[in-house]
């Protein structure tokens, strides 16, 4: 598992696409992986679709830094969706669209 991946949205850091990022996972046998751009989740819903289409547990987050200095790595946390959505989401063509929702929906209840 790599817990700290960048791509071109860490700007002057990553060098991969998302989809570049998750070919290479594919390649080297991992089966779970981390996108934590630096000040940027721009593509993380990218990110989560080719992750889901090779069989990879995709994990999201972010790098945060000031001035160019670290400050800490944040990390999502998983979402058990309703199932209402769940449904919806195995139907869709487009899964960010319904993640989207979903995700809107469970912070509206918290």
């Amino acid at each position: 598992m790599y817990l700290n991946c960048k791509t071109y949205f860490s700007f002057r850091y990553g060098t991969f696409s998302s989809k570049e990022l998750v070919k290479a996972a594919v390649d080297n046998g991992v089966t779970a992986l981390a996108l934590t751009n630096i000040n940027s989740n721009c593509d993380i819903w990218d990110f989560v679709k080719y992750c889901r289409e090779e069989g990879i547990k995709p994990i999201t987050g972010a790098e945060v830094r000031n001035e160019g200095q670290f400050r800490l790595c944040l990390y999502t946390k998983p979402i058990k969706f309703p199932a209402h959505f769940q449904t919806a989401a195995a139907r869709s063509p487009d899964p960010a669209a319904t993640l989207t929702q979903t995700t809107h929906h469970n912070v509206l209840r918290y």
